[in-house]
């Protein structure tokens, strides 16, 4: 059965040493993204590889409608982004 919905979800990285010892930051990492899965929204496999700790903060279930949108907008932003780089214009 496919997902008829996704998520959007504001997190805060927990950043720990190979020990386990928390790193001090100066100030706290705190993100927003989406995705199919929460986990997916929080990026939660790359971050929590590296011994690091994904706090979701908040997240709310959104149609898959709106996920398409947002990932349009992303999409439309990374040509965007490539044009310039291509044109030299930084």
């Amino acid at each position: 059965m496919a997902n008829n919905h996704a998520f959007t979800a504001t997190y805060e990285i927990l950043y720990f040493d190979r020990d386990g010892n928390p790193v001090e930051k100066d100030r706290r990492d705190i993100r927003s993204g989406y995705g199919i899965t929460l986990d997916d929204a929080c990026g939660r496999s790359w971050f929590e590889r590296w011994n690091n700790k994904v706090v979701i903060l908040e997240s709310e279930k959104i149609s898959m409608e709106r996920y398409n949108e947002l990932l349009g907008f992303d999409e439309s932003k990374l040509k965007e982004i490539t044009r310039h780089h291509n044109l030299g214009i930084e």
